[in-house]
């Protein structure tokens, strides 16, 4: 008998350990699914949602629109306050993008973001003309179209490197904008995107931006000197069309287009250092540039205007080239004056 009590209290004594040992092993496979959970989480990449397809549910929360979109809120703005705090979340909804602010645009001099936010959307504080601060969290991937034109009080904007889209119009007609640092991750700047921002002074480019678009900086009157990034290939049409304060202008060696007037009207433009990675200087793009005496032609130059017209004032620029070069030979067919060098 004596012998069975102990043979018992040893397979309560196994029962209990093994219970146990179960316990830590379900907390440690806890711990490490809470470990794996955090990891996805900080991994997780941006919401990203089509707004072009209809909501699924619009509701009003205070003097915000607010409408949801695959569960996710995009927020509007229809108070008269002057200083609007976007909030994170709204009755559950995680707020991933701001769209068209309403009646009260005039009033609002400061905006506040939540790192919630992947998209400003167009026209989302189009025409805030008493804007003057709001910073961009680094959340935001997509700045839609005309999303801050006609800001008229806005002095300097932050782009923050995890920006990889600036659509058309975004900047435009920003009058008191005086200072831009681009993402390092934009790769265009699109049509107009800083058209008419008289007032604008230094742009970085130190980033990767590829191609700058269409008009990007046409009638930045205050814009007086331009240092391209390394990455930069291809400045569009009109890029930098009557930028009447430019006077210098570096090219990168990854230059290979200047396009059609894209620095016509600069009138105080006086040194343009083109790159030897430069093939096509388009039509009219240094005409009616009256400081601009004299340039020098890479040899990669093989294309200078077209039949219609060619680049420069004729009768003002004197080109520097190499001996038998493609602009050694345009200089001679056009009348320009030319120097020679090794």
């Amino acid at each position: 008998m004596k012998k069975f009590f102990v043979i018992f209290l040893a397979g309560l004594l196994l029962v209990f350990l093994c219970a146990c040992n179960n316990d830590i092993a379900i907390e440690g496979t806890a711990e490490n699914a809470e470990t794996t959970a955090h990891t996805t989480e900080v991994t997780t990449a941006p919401i990203i949602v089509d707004f072009s397809q209809r909501f699924d549910e619009l509701f009003d929360y205070g003097d915000f629109e607010v409408s949801i979109y695959d569960g996710y809120a995009s927020v509007g703005y229809y108070g008269d306050a002057t200083s609007v705090t976007i909030p994170a979340e709204i009755r559950g909804y995680k707020v991933i993008a701001v769209r068209g602010f309403g009646v009260g645009v005039n009033n609002i001099t400061n905006i506040e973001l939540p790192d919630t936010i992947t998209t400003i959307r167009d026209e989302a504080f189009c025409n805030c003309k008493a804007l003057t601060s709001i910073t961009i969290p680094d959340s935001v991937v997509v700045i839609e179209e005309d999303a801050f034109r006609g800001c008229r009080s806005l002095t300097n904007i932050t782009i923050p490197d995890s920006v990889t889209i600036i659509e058309s119009n975004a900047f435009r007609d920003c009058t008191s904008l005086t200072d831009v640092k681009l993402s390092n991750n934009l790769s265009t700047i699109e049509y107009a995107t800083f058209r008419d921002c008289t007032s604008l002074e230094n742009v970085d480019f130190s980033g990767g931006v590829e191609t700058i678009g269409d008009s990007a900086f046409e009638n930045c009157t205050s814009l007086a000197s331009i240092v391209l990034s390394k990455s930069t290939t291809t400045i569009a049409e009109h890029a930098f069309e009557n930028c009447t304060s430019l006077k210098s202008v570096k090219f990168s060696d990854s230059v290979t287009t200047i396009g059609l007037e894209a620095f016509s009207n600069c009138t105080s433009l006086e040194n343009v250092e083109l790159s030897n990675g430069v093939t096509t200087i388009g039509r009219n793009s240094f005409t009616n540039c009256p400081s601009l005496k004299w340039i020098k032609i890479p040899d990669s130059v093989t294309t200078i205007g077209d039949v219609i017209s060619g680049a420069f004032d004729n009768d003002i620029v004197t080109f520097k080239c190499k001996a038998g070069s493609y602009a050694e030979e345009y200089a001679k067919n056009n009348n320009i004056k030319y120097e020679i060098y090794k």
